[in-house]
This record gives structure tokens, sequence and C-alpha cells, in this order.
């Protein structure tokens, strides 16, 4: 989505779209799903490819949560054109653009060994 219009509209929901350069709508089909039953999993796999293929590519990139909420994706639905949530479900928005001066990409080690578990949690 670069359209300003449909970005403000969007916005009204998720307000970081608002200003957004583009926004990207994952939207999961459920028809055309293998597992039907875990669709959520694929859309946050391929939500987090994205993102790391931003930073890749030096953008920023921010995920604004949709499902489950079925209100919420009967708004964004609409917005974007589908009438029925029912089998074709907007899952999130993944606003991208170049990262405002002062803030970078950068790595953050948040491992702590004391939550590695062996065997049994």
């Amino acid at each position: 989505v670069k359209d300003k219009e449909t970005l403000a509209r969007l916005g009204e929901i998720k307000p970081r779209v608002t200003n957004a350069p583009v926004a990207i709508v994952l939207v999961a089909n459920i028809e055309r799903a293998f597992y039907k039953t875990v669709w959520q999993q694929d859309m946050g796999a391929a939500a987090e490819n994205m993102l790391l293929e931003a930073v890749n590519l030096g953008l920023g990139g921010l995920w604004n949560g949709v499902a489950p909420e079925k209100e919420r994706m009967a708004k964004i639905g609409e917005i974007i054109g589908i009438d029925d949530i029912s089998e074709t479900k907007p899952y999130c928005i993944i606003t991208l653009g170049y990262p405002a001066e002062g803030w970078e990409n950068k790595f953050m080690d948040k491992f702590d060994k004391e939550r590695i578990h062996y065997e049994k949690y």
C-alpha cells in the first residue's frame, strides 16, 4: 500500500501506519493453505522473514498486529477490498521505510542462559 489516503484509513485502526512510506498487508487465504488450522504460524513466519530482509536492505520495519481480533480484521479487510474474512484473513501490516535520523538497526543481545531448559521445563 502506497496510497496516502489508504495509509491514513489503515492508520485510523493502526496509528503507526499513517505516516509510513509503504505498508504491506499480509493476508492469509485459508482456502489455498496447505495446513488450514495453523495459518497464523505460517503468516508469522512470513512476516518475520520480511522484517529480516528489510533490515538486510537497510530499511526500518514495524509489525502492526491485526489478527486474531475479528473486528479489526474486518475493518482492515474492508479498507483493502476483502468483503468476507472467513476464508481471506488480514493478519498484520508491515510498515517499511528508511529509519529516521538517530535510529539504527542494531543487534540487541537478549540471550539469557537461565531461560534454557533441558528435557523438562
